[in-house]
Order: structure tokens, then C-alpha cells, then sequence
């Protein structure tokens, strides 16, 4: 609720204004879109990361050290807070995503990267 009512607050907050109106719609059409639009996609060894038009994160899933729960409230292509961060080579902070299906999604990457560390996860799954 507060998604919609936070790009509307200078509409209601201050006179009436065509501009602020649009503006506001405009904001609010952008975000569901981005949040609406959010995939994440296998093909091959391959995990495509697509967030809208903005993000689109090709990671190799042979690169993937270790997956652990995430409540980080980072800004991310992830639509939920119930979220994962997926660990890199030589990378210290992961790449945050929301699947839908967290265990299905992390045993389809397990079966092509059996090497990818879960042992936070799978206590919690």
C-alpha cells in the first residue's frame, strides 16, 4: 500500500496539479512494471538476471560459490524481502534475487554446479 500512496503524496499533499499527477502515475506505472517484470531465467550454464529494462545480469552458474539467505533490504532485482544472495569467485557481496520456488530454484542450479555451498539454506528451506 505505501508503493502506491508514497508517488501520489504531492498530489494530495499540495494543490491540485496536472504535472505532479502525471508525474506520480508515471513513477508508480515504472515501479510495478520493474517489479512485474522481474525474471530469472536458466538456459545452459547460464543464469540471466532481467529486472524491466534496467537490469540484465548474465552470471555463469559454474562461477557460483555459496547461496545463503538474505533479508537485506538493499535495493535489488528481487520482488520480495524473503530473498537469496548468490556468492561469485573473488566477489564479497552477492548478487541479491527473490525466486518464487527458493528450493526448486537452487536444486536446478545445484544439478548444473554441484560445488555450490547451501548448508545455511538447506537448514532453513
Amino acid at each position: 500500500m505505501a508503493v502506491v500512496i508514497i508517488p501520489l503524496l504531492p498530489v494530495l499533499l499540495f494543490a491540485f496539479s496536472w504535472t505532479a499527477a502525471i508525474i506520480s502515475l508515471g513513477l508508480l506505472a515504472f515501479i510495478f512494471y520493474c517489479l512485474f517484470s522481474t525474471r530469472y531465467i536458466i538456459t545452459d550454464n547460464i543464469l540471466n538476471i532481467k529486472c524491466g529494462f534496467l537490469i540484465n545480469d548474465k552470471i555463469r552458474i559454474m562461477d557460483i560459490t555459496k547461496i545463503s539467505p538474505s533479508k537485506s533490504i538493499v535495493s535489488a532485482p528481487a520482488a520480495s524481502l524473503d530473498r537469496i544472495g548468490i556468492y561469485l569467485n573473488k566477489q564479497r557481496t552477492p548478487v541479491i534475487i527473490s525466486p518464487k520456488h527458493k528450493s526448486g530454484f537452487i536444486n536446478k542450479l545445484k544439478s548444473i554446479n554441484p560445488n555450490i555451498n547451501t548448508h545455511l539454506i538447506d537448514s532453513t528451506l
